[in-house]
């Protein structure tokens, strides 16, 4: 779990610091362009191989089979989303080295389930990727488009290298069957999942222009990290780990705080923060501050969905859900054409769809879940009333933004305050905690003890 949590950090984080430098120093035409590109593949890229790899959690077959209907699905993909790009052989070339090696990482995802691989493989990947991208533009005078292509081909080369070292193909080739009616119903859910989380990319290519396009590009990109950062090892954690369900507690009561600060904080820092660090793109301001408001939504919806998958897996289950799924697909799709087609909000409207897409899978997973997520305890509303009395006094006192570095240094003490509201508030929680972290180091002791009977002659 450490491995795991703590690998995806240093990714994230060192992507992070390569992209603040890289979108100050480029225009949002550029990223929107780039953004297109890289867009296009990750929406191949998902649709083909996302299937498989839930199915191999859940199957006795052979995982390389589910990794060559992943070659045959992306095939497909690559020619609706990468063939109409001015650039597709670039991003084609970066999908074929990735699935390449999809049977290793099919092996180490569902047989041996190895997170802490995975976690190595990807964060190594990421920083050889924002230094190539960086060290193109800075010494060799690349453009940041051509520069972006390079750097992915850089990743998925990497990620093949890296998976294929581990676990070589095996010869012979397994036998190709038949899709199951197992794997074609989650096929037809994830189908319809991954267009709901990629359809606000889909939607911008075709209506928004390339300056827009990077202005959203900038949003996802940076209102999204912490919750890549650390809600997605979470969320795999929850999907493969049976063990999750007793840190179930801790895990909610650390998205609800987290959730909470990021609603108070984030939006009224935001000025500050674009036009300090990113001045080309504070037409982006407003947008960013409505994004904000959507985390919170993204964060619970995923650790939901997590233990749904992880405690409903019977055919029954699945096919209910891929019902719900495809009659929320077109809910989505509907309030985004309503919000920008007929209200005009344009990016406001992609963000307010996706509010909407998140609050609808978030109850179908709480009222549909054995294990109920406790979000109505007294000590959750205490705490949201105090918070909420805190978020008001500061927008009236800031009159909306912090704009200096007085009123950020009066905006962190105010954090600093809640937090320690936030610590006595869990106080029974953490005591707990210490608690079976001394039990487990004392069981720990002993089973050495037992193990090596000498040492304790030793001792006495």
């Amino acid at each position: 779990m450490s491995a795991s949590f703590i690998l995806p950090l240093v990714a994230r984080g060192s992507s992070f610091v390569a992209g603040q430098w890289l979108v100050s120093n480029t225009s949002p035409f550029q990223v929107g362009f780039a953004s297109v590109h890289d867009s296009a593949l990750d929406t191949a890229l998902l649709l083909a191989r996302d299937t498989s790899r839930v199915a191999s959690l859940s199957s006795k077959n052979n995982s390389s089979i589910y990794a060559y209907y992943s070659i045959i699905f992306f095939a497909l993909t690559s020619a609706v989303f990468i063939y109409p790009l001015d650039s597709p052989f670039q991003p084609f070339i970066a999908g074929c080295l990735e699935l390449a090696a999809e049977h290793a990482f099919l092996y180490n995802w569902s047989i041996s389930r190895r997170l802490d691989i995975k976690a190595f493989i990807d964060t190594y990947s990421t920083i050889f990727k924002s230094l190539v991208h960086i060290c193109l533009i800075k010494f060799l005078h690349y453009d940041y488009f051509y520069a972006a292509l390079i750097a992915r081909i850089v990743f998925s080369f990497c990620f093949f290298i890296s998976y294929t070292y581990i676990h070589p193909p095996s010869l012979p080739v397994p036998k190709i069957q038949f899709l199951d009616d197992t794997y074609i119903s989650i096929f037809v859910q994830l189908l319809f999942k991954n267009i709901l989380s990629r359809a606000d990319h889909i939607i911008i290519a075709r209506i928004l222009d390339l300056q827009s396009q990077g202005s959203y590009s900038f949003l996802t990109n940076y209102g999204a990290l912490i919750a890549r950062i650390i809600f997605s090892p979470i969320e795999e954690y929850t999907k493969v780990s049976t063990s999750s369900i007793a840190h179930l507690p801790v895990i909610i009561s650390f998205y609800f705080y987290l959730s909470i600060f990021i609603t108070i904080y984030a939006p009224l820092n935001t000025s500050l923060f674009v036009n300090t660090f990113f001045p080309k793109f504070t037409t982006s301001i407003p947008a960013f501050k409505l994004y904000w408001l959507y985390i919170p939504f993204l964060a619970i919806n995923g650790i939901s969905e997590a233990l749904y998958q992880s405690l409903n897996t019977s055919k029954e289950t699945i096919n209910h859900r891929s019902r719900f799924i495809v009659l929320n697909s077109i809910f989505y799709i509907s309030t985004i054409y309503i919000t920008i087609s007929y209200l005009d909000l344009h990016i406001y409207g992609l963000i307010i769809a996706n509010i909407l897409n998140m609050f609808t899978r978030i109850l179908f997973c709480h009222f549909n879940l054995t294990i109920k997520i406790p979000l109505f305890e007294k000590r959750y509303i205490i705490f949201t009333l105090i918070s909420l009395t805190v978020a008001i006094f500061q927008y009236k006192y800031f009159n909306g933004d912090v704009t200096t570095l007085k009123q950020l240094i009066i905006s962190g003490i105010s954090a600093v305050l809640l937090l320690l509201c936030a610590l006595f508030n869990e106080r029974a929680l953490i005591k707990s905690l210490i608690a079976e972290s001394s039990k487990n180091s004392e069981k720990l002791e002993n089973s050495e003890k037992s193990e090596n009977p000498q040492l304790v002659k030793k001792n006495l």
